[in-house]
């Protein structure tokens, strides 16, 4: 697998995480 490849996957894993988090915190959080 090349380097750019790892780095995609790695990016999109990244802001898959980020977005649950966030996510889950507005439902958490929220109103």
């Amino acid at each position: 697998m090349s380097l750019l490849t790892k780095i995609t996957v790695y990016l999109s894993l990244l802001m898959l995480v980020i977005g649950g988090g966030l996510a889950l915190y507005a439902i958490v959080y929220g109103p």
